[in-house]
């Protein structure tokens, strides 16, 4: 894997060198990675938040991976940010 990050100018390096992990760190070095997640593309609550779905039998008909209810009447009569739903999964930085 290719990356790229500055280092001294004094550091005895020529270009096209290999440079191993062990010629620039050393042992209890503290490194920050980041990343990027899989995509999974659009996914449900099932697969996005663990949802457990709904029970396979008294009744129940069509409706086996869904969220169930998000919000409540009247008051305060919209949905809350942040309510778990189905949507885009994956493909954050972490």
């Amino acid at each position: 894997m290719l990356r790229e990050f500055p280092v001294a100018e004094d550091a005895g390096l020529e270009v096209g060198q290999d440079v191993r992990v062990a010629d620039v760190f050393q042992a209890g070095d503290v490194v920050d990675v980041t990343g990027i997640s899989k995509g999974k593309g659009t996914a449900g609550v099932m697969k996005r938040h663990h949802f457990s779905g709904f029970p396979g039998s008294h009744g129940t008909h069509e409706y086996f991976r869904h969220g169930g209810s998000i919000g409540n009447r009247s008051y305060p009569g919209r949905v809350f940010k942040g309510k778990r739903m189905s949507g885009r999964y994956g493909a954050t930085s972490a």
